[in-house]
């Protein structure tokens, strides 16, 4: 890789150079309405100086279901295996722990560790990944960290962040300008012909930081985000590096949105194929990219921003805060931006996302100002393929906000909370006109809502307790819903299952990738703190804001059907010996991730993979890996 900081910058300058060549004129994509493309550095320069006044914005310096083995390179008797938990099927993302139903990849700092996980009495370590030699000539401050793993047949997929020396800027009489530091995001793909001696086949990078990615076979899609950053009046431009040369993008393929007030990143978005040497880089200037949801046939990127003037894409309304989407067709390693869209409210997760039928749906929770001051609401848009809105429905739930949402077909399922969890039923099958067909309330929410089959949906959250005031409530412990949404007008919940006291907590709450439901064998699997409050230390009668101390942390393992609710198989933990609440515990320890292999249950932390049968959770192997 070319990494001599003055070539760097001479190709920044080349960039730059070529691009003012072109005439002043700024060409519209095909089908695109709200971007366009540079058709200069100077064009470029003008808009974001224009646009970005604010100086930090600018960044301105001085001077999961059943798979079906086999997959990577397992032996031939390889059982069935759950993946990562996607939200789309089909569509992999990124995660710290992968299986091909006969090894682990496991993500742990620079390092990549390959294990034999099956069979699961002989568990051994067959390889570590030095992940140095993915950024190798870079100008690092700091160890590559490793973000995620794809595993991809014989390819494997290592997503590595390195902060390096950044830009080194000299101006035409040699002085030195500066040295920002500069994230870069890779990819290595490795060959796993041989898998206790993977070989690095390839590398590519991108500038920024990683945002998130995904796969959709053989090919990674990665997003970063990168500050604007300027140098004595220049704009310094992305990066892309492959096994070979990096180079600036020239700005003439850099789009941007005409109408946007604060482009104060440039969002990247790298594609390449885990199978052969192809690669692209698409750049859009944009607010900080924060939530990516991505279809088989597109990707978007979306950036929240406060109320702005020139609202171009829906009719004033009183919200004070807002999200832009942009909407990037994919087709292998070709991406074309098309078009862009916005809608009031901000995001919860890209759960809040979902492509259907040509439509794509959105749930926001808005900030409206009124007569009493500022009332939050919730609300859901359908846009078309061209980005428009075709349908809303606005103002659920007032003062509340959403707390979880899932789309699943022409159905939309949202969870609210301030006082009580109403999970709201939503009819899409009308794009024009999206209706609530009925809702339940409960004590408590979810935080995260998961299909169980055609009609029920599980969800995991937190219990509540209302205050004695009546104007919130305290939430509690970690809560289990088994709902039943078959009768529309009235969802149910068949079940919940509580698990602790209030401090309580579970990584799924945050993370849907440490979630596990395995079908048809009904198991759930999430990683639990387990916090307990001693009733003696309140007199008897505890109050609703006290808190437990932690005392146990692992892995909850339960059967969930429709006749028998949630049954606990047992409990999994790495942790050896009792917690002392006072002194911590090693949270090299901490379970982060489950999955199953055949008939085994595999439950990972950080240092340690054991092995538990699933019918009991006797224990069958414990594999140290870390370093």
């Amino acid at each position: 890789m070319l990494r001599d900081p003055r070539l760097r910058v001479l190709l920044v300058a080349c960039a730059i150079v070529l691009g003012s060549l072109a005439i002043v004129w700024t060409v519209s994509l095909s089908g695109v309405r709200g971007l366009s493309t540079f058709s200069s550095y100077e064009e470029l320069a003008r808009f974001l100086d224009g646009r970005a006044s604010d100086p930090f914005l600018r960044g301105e310096f001085g001077t999961g279901g059943l798979l079906t083995g086999p997959g990577g390179a397992p032996a031939s008797d390889a059982p069935e295996y759950t993946g990562t938990n996607v939200q789309v099927e089909g569509v992999d993302e990124l995660d710290t722990v992968k299986t091909d139903g006969t090894y682990l990849y496991l993500a742990t700092g620079s390092e990549v560790v390959v294990a034999r996980a099956h069979p699961a009495d002989q568990m051994s370590v067959v390889a570590r990944i030095n992940t140095s030699a993915i950024a190798a000539g870079a100008n690092a401050s700091g160890d590559p960290r490793v973000e995620g793993l794809f595993v991809d047949g014989t390819r494997l997929g290592v997503v590595v962040s390195v902060v390096e020396g950044g830009w080194v800027v000299w101006t035409q009489d040699g002085r030195l300008l500066g040295d920002p530091p500069r994230s870069m995001t890779y990819v290595g793909v490795y060959d796993l012909t041989a898998v206790d001696a993977p070989i690095l086949a390839t590398a590519y990078a991108v500038s920024g930081y990683l945002v998130a990615a995904r796969m959709i076979a053989p090919y990674v899609y990665v997003v970063a985000n990168e500050y604007v950053v300027k140098v004595d009046d220049v704009y310094l431009l992305p990066e892309t590096c492959d096994a070979d040369a990096c180079e600036a993008l020239p700005p003439t393929s850099i789009r941007y949105d005409p109408e946007s007030l604060n482009p104060g990143s440039f969002t990247n978005v790298l594609a390449a194929n885990l199978r052969a040497d192809e690669s692209n880089v698409l750049s859009v200037v944009t607010g900080y990219t924060s939530t990516l949801y991505m279809s088989h046939a597109a990707l978007f990127l979306t950036y929240f921003k406060w109320a702005q003037t020139n609202v171009i894409f829906l009719a004033p309304q009183s919200s004070e805060t807002w999200t832009t989407i942009h909407k990037i067709r994919i087709e292998g390693a070709a991406m074309e931006a098309v078009a862009s869209g916005e809608v009031a409210g901000s995001l919860l997760n890209q759960f809040s996302l979902d492509e259907y039928a040509g439509f794509l749906r959105v749930a926001t929770t808005s900030l409206e100002s009124g007569s009493e001051g500022f009332v939050r609401t919730n609300n859901v848009y359908v846009l078309d393929e061209g980005m428009r809105t075709v349908g809303s429905l606005v103002g659920l739930a007032p003062r509340e906000s959403i707390y979880a949402a899932r789309f699943l077909g022409d159905r939309a399922y949202l969870v609210t909370f301030e006082k009580i969890d109403p999970l709201f039923v939503i009819d899409l099958s009308v794009p024009t006109d999206p209706r609530v067909l009925g809702y339940l309330e409960m004590p408590g929410y979810s935080d995260y809502l998961h299909p169980f089959d055609a009609t029920r949906l599980l969800g995991v959250g937190k219990d509540a307790t209302p205050d004695a005031t009546g104007n919130f409530s305290w939430y509690q412990g970690v809560k289990l819903s088994l709902f039943d949404v078959g009768d529309v007008a009235r969802p149910a919940e068949l079940d919940r299952f509580g698990i602790g006291d209030r401090g309580t907590d579970s990584e799924a709450l945050r993370d849907h990738k440490a979630f596990l439901f395995a079908r048809p064998s009904g198991v759930l699997v999430l990683p639990v703190s387990l916090a307990i409050i001693d009733p003696a230390d309140y007199g008897g009668d505890v109050p609703p804001w006290a808190y437990g101390e932690i005392v146990w942390i692992g892995a909850y393992t339960l059967r969930v059907s429709v006749e028998s609710g949630f049954e606990l198989v047992g409990r999994v933990t790495h942790v050896e010996g009792p917690i002392d609440p006072y002194a911590g515990w090693d949270v090299t320890r901490q379970i982060r991730r489950s999955l199953v292999i055949g008939d085994v249950l595999y439950t990972v932390s950080a240092s340690i993979v054991k092995a538990n049968a699933l019918a009991d959770l006797a224990e069958i192997g414990t594999l140290a890996y870390g370093a």
